[in-house]
């Protein structure tokens, strides 16, 4: 018979590199799947994934760990972007900025002008200025941020949102769970 072996996959970003990338519009055929991305860094925006103008599938992923001065520690999704996450995890992702002006935030993850859906995600331990753990800006009434059966633990918001931080976006949650 055939016998099949399931790995544990990872990508390092050692701290020094954003882990992925999906800037070129990929589709929803796009699949990120059973694979851990950790210590990612970016200098900018998202420290272990950048999403632009792309609609990827992402399940069963883990973000440890992942570091950016500015927006979206963990994930950015930026320009009208519509991904979905299925089943992910974020624990110990960061936004280190400190300074006030502007959006400064979503530790875990940052959505900026999309409509991303989140389903079945935990988040824990995740930190940012604003948006511990997810933040959402620049929204309209054709970019609505979707969570469901999402559990949130932990998460600091150093000025504002310990878990969440929304501004100006329309935000539908359902089944959701926060705790300090």
């Amino acid at each position: 018979g055939v016998q099949t072996c399931a790995l544990p996959i990872f990508i390092d970003g050692s701290a020094t590199h954003r882990v992925i990338k999906c800037v070129k519009g990929e589709s929803r055929e796009t699949i990120i799947e059973d694979v851990e991305l950790r210590n990612g860094f970016n200098a900018q925006f998202g420290g272990g994934m950048y999403i632009k103008n792309s609609r990827p599938l992402l399940k069963n992923c883990v973000f440890t760990a992942n570091e950016t001065p500015f927006n979206g520690g963990g994930i950015y999704i930026a320009s009208n972007s519509n991904p979905k996450l299925i089943r992910c995890q974020f624990a110990h992702n960061k936004s280190t900025a400190t300074r006030t002006e502007g959006f400064l935030g979503g530790g875990a993850i940052c959505v900026d002008a999309s409509n991303p859906v989140i389903d079945r995600c935990a988040f824990t331990n995740n930190q940012a200025l604003m948006g511990g753990a997810l933040g959402i800006v620049n929204g309209g009434s054709d970019r609505e941020t979707v969570v469901t059966s999402s559990t949130f633990s932990s998460n600091l918001g150093i000025t504002l949102g310990g878990a969440v931080y929304v501004e100006s976006s329309p935000l539908l949650m359902t089944d959701v769970t926060m705790t300090l």
